[in-house]
Order: structure tokens, then C-alpha cells, then sequence
């Protein structure tokens, strides 16, 4: 029920679709969600892998491999398409010697992809994108109840395909941050996980063949990131025209990302560093949503629950959920009762609290128009 509101919140795929990989974890076990956007020439316009967005592994794969020398191992998208099925798997439909290829020592081994589902998602005969699910070496093949499970998603996933690429959305402070470190001169030094996954995001609204570079020489970076280094040392040299602080706020499809410079105290005399954080800010409907999934609230109480924190009127709730008025009045007053609250603004304040060291402060901001 979780992934099905997920994908029904009306934001944007590339916003919807990492969520519901994550989630994809509590209903069918896998190491881990890969997918695929796919246009109508069946071409991969777009994808999204929840355990690396390196750049150099994602070009080397896009373009030397998908159907390319990927053909030799297993089926072209094309291929794969023209069967019509809702679901394969590694077993089922590549050759025997994938195990033995460079496409699975160079791309699927380093990121322990062994056993993988791909669901082809749909609509109306239409493709729109593959959903793949992956298990590691040494782990149980996928059973007949699992992929009827990932079936029964295809219409939910076409669904928040449609949603609104970057439509205005309020956003909270994310979870997801990281941290990057430069020369004062703008030359990136060093970089942690988390922060070159969410520089990668900032800097490609799309991910294909077409706008991920190869791996060569070193990282490109933005230019708003090193005008964030000079604005930063200004500051402190007294620059009548440092009128802004160090911050750099970015929309994408992705989401949005605030970035922040600091300097770095040095040690023993060397020159100082500056670091940038980077957060991924969150949609205030998907950190509700999750909120209420994490306090054990029933599929019911979670519809209920987020019309509610819509603003919705009883009778709205009522049309949408197909209720009775007096149905939703009992089910509010159930639901205020479980969380204990009394009103809708005590209710919000409830689903956008922050645990010590999730995202900071629970400050909502307006994205911009």
C-alpha cells in the first residue's frame, strides 16, 4: 500500500522512483533497484541506480555496452520488448556465458549484481521504463510469489511516470547530505560517498549515453560551486561586493539541492580548505507519507491521514477515498487519537518532526517557481 501512495503523491518521476526503489526492499528482497527510463524508440533516455551513480561505470556501460557488445551476453532492450512479457530474469533469458563476459566482471560483479528481475513497465502497450531488482552472488533466485508481487506494480510505476517534472512542491530539509572539499583556488580535492552521488545528481537532469561524459581527466565541476569559493573567500577578505553569503540553491528533476561553504581550519600552518555541503532537500508530501508509514499507520489511515494533512475538507477526503463523510470523521478522530494529537496543525507538526541528526531543524521551504 506504501509504494502504491508513493506513486499516486503526483510529484515527479525522478523524485518518485529512487523512493520506491528503497521501499522495493521491504517487499521483495534484493541487493539492489536499478531503472530504466525508455523512450519510444526503445532507447535508455534515463535511468537511476540506488547503489552507485558513478560516472565513469554508468558512461562505460551506456555506451559501451548496451546494445552493443551487451548483445552478445543477452537480448537488446529491442529484444527484450518484443516478447511482450511483464517480467524476466537473468536466468530465464541471457546466455550462458553472461557469467563468463566483460559486461558482467566490468559492470555487474563490481556492483554484486548476480540474479536480477527486470519488470517492464507499461502502459497501454506503451513502454515506459524497466525496472530491474538485483541479488548478489550466493543469494536465492526470485520466486513465482515475488515477481506476481513486482507485476502487480506496473500500473502504480506508469502512473508516477506522469507526475510533474520539477511542478512547484514545498520541500523540508533532507536526510541525504555530503560533503565536498576544495582549494580556494576552486579545485576540487577530495569528495565523500554521499556528496559525489548528490554532485552527480545536481549536475545531470538526465542520465543516458548522450549526458554522462566518459571518466577522463579530472571531474568537471560546476561553476556555481567554484563562484561559492570566491564569494566564500571575499567574505573574509573584506570585498565590498561579497553582498551574498556562500550558498548555492539548484532545482533539478531530481530534487533540490542546497550547497554551502565553509572554511576548514588547517592544521600546522597550511593553507586552508574549504568545504561544501550538499543536502537533497525533501517533498514535504513524501516526508509525511514516510512519517506515517514509520509510526505503523494502517493503508486506510495513511489515505485519511494525508488528505488531512492536504488541508482537505472531511467531504473532499470522502469523494476521493469513496466514504461516507461520517466514515472519515470516525477515521480522523481514530487517527488523532493514535497519534495524540487534536488538530490538523498538530498533526503536521507530527509527520514533519526530525529525530536528532535527520536533515537538522524541520524547516519548510517554498521551492522556487
Amino acid at each position: 500500500a506504501y509504494i502504491r501512495q508513493l506513486c499516486c503523491l503526483g510529484l515527479g518521476g525522478q523524485i518518485v522512483i529512487p523512493a520506491v526503489l528503497q521501499q522495493l526492499h521491504t517487499l521483495v528482497s534484493s541487493y539492489g533497484n536499478t531503472f530504466f527510463w525508455i523512450d519510444d524508440q526503445h532507447q535508455i533516455v534515463n535511468m537511476y541506480d540506488e547503489t552507485s551513480m558513478d560516472p565513469g561505470l554508468i558512461s562505460r556501460y551506456l555506451q559501451e555496452y548496451v546494445d552493443k557488445a551487451e548483445q552478445e551476453v543477452m537480448p537488446s532492450v529491442s529484444e527484450w520488448l518484443r516478447t511482450g512479457g511483464e517480467i524476466t530474469t537473468t536466468e530465464r533469458f541471457v546466455s550462458r556465458r553472461f557469467y563468463e563476459s566483460a559486461l558482467y566482471h566490468e559492470i555487474f560483479h563490481p556492483l554484486r549484481y548476480h540474479h536480477t528481475a527486470y519488470v517492464f513497465v507499461r502502459e497501454q502497450e506503451r513502454i515506459l521504463g524497466i525496472l530491474a531488482l538485483h541479488r548478489a552472488p550466493g543469494e536465492s533466485r526470485y520466486t513465482a510469489r515475488e515477481e506476481r508481487l513486482l507485476v502487480s506494480l506496473i500500473p502504480y510505476l506508469a502512473h508516477a511516470l506522469h507526475g510533474p517534472e520539477e511542478g512547484p512542491y514545498e520541500v523540508i530539509e533532507g536526510r541525504e547530505t555530503g560533503l565536498l572539499v576544495f582549494h580556494p583556488s576552486g579545485r576540487l580535492e577530495y569528495l565523500s560517498r554521499q556528496g559525489s552521488r548528490l554532485l552527480f545528481l545536481a549536475t545531470h537532469p538526465r542520465v543516458s549515453a548522450q549526458t554522462v561524459r566518459p571518466a577522463r581527466g579530472p571531474l568537471r565541476v560546476p561553476a556555481d560551486l567554484v563562484r561559492l569559493c570566491q564569494v566564500l573567500q571575499g567574505v573574509f577578505n573584506g570585498d565590498p561586493h561579497a553582498d551574498r553569503p556562500p550558498v548555492w540553491h539548484h532545482r533539478n528533476p531530481w530534487g533540490q539541492f542546497t550547497f554551502r561553504a565553509y572554511w576548514l581550519e588547517p592544521l600546522q600552518g597550511e593553507q586552508g580548505l574549504i568545504g561544501i555541503t550538499v543536502q537533497r532537500h525533501e517533498p514535504v508530501l513524501l516526508s509525511a507519507l514516510r512519517q506515517m508509514q514509520a509510526l505503523g499507520l494502517s493503508a486506510r489511515e495513511m489515505e485519511v491521514g494525508m488528505g488531512v494533512f492536504r488541508g482537505l475538507a472531511p467531504p473532499e477526503i470522502a469523494g476521493q477515498l469513496y466514504l461516507s463523510v461520517h466514515t472519515v470523521l470516525d477515521h480522523i478522530r481514530r487517527l488523532y487519537s493514535k497519534l495524540g494529537v487534536h488538530s490538523r496543525e498538530e498533526l503536521v507538526k507530527v509527520l514533519l518532526q526530525r529525530k536528532p541528526g535527520e536533515g537538522g531543524e524541520a524547516a519548510i521551504y517554498a521551492s522556487p517557481k
